[in-house]
């Protein structure tokens, strides 16, 4: 599984550049936009999607440098891997084809 990053992202990270810390910035303003559509559009997440979902942003904000992808793999990282990883996203998500979904929307 992989999905595009079309985003922006926050929060500081030692060592980044300040075009490194303005592209996390970017990032989470554009999650919290799509959260906020996807809200809009009559899509509910309960609280543990939604834990999966902020995961997910933190995972895109601290790699916002490199990243160009979100990779499956990245589940085995933390904090992901310290709440479940990907067996668990999956798992809140009701399998991995919904998860796919949302994270390709």
């Amino acid at each position: 599984m992989a999905v595009c990053i079309r985003a922006r992202a926050s929060r500081r990270y030692a060592g980044r550049s300040s075009t490194d810390e303005a592209r996390a910035e970017a990032l989470g303003g554009a999650f919290e936009t799509w959260l906020a559509k996807r809200e809009a559009g009559g899509q509910s997440f309960n609280s543990d999607q939604l834990r999966v979902l902020h995961l997910v942003k933190e995972q895109i904000k601290a790699n916002a440098a490199e990243l160009t992808m979100f990779d499956s793999w990245r589940f085995d990282a933390p904090p992901l891997s310290m709440n479940g990883g990907f067996e668990r996203a999956r798992a809140v998500f009701g399998g991995k084809v919904e998860l796919e979904r949302i994270l390709s929307s």
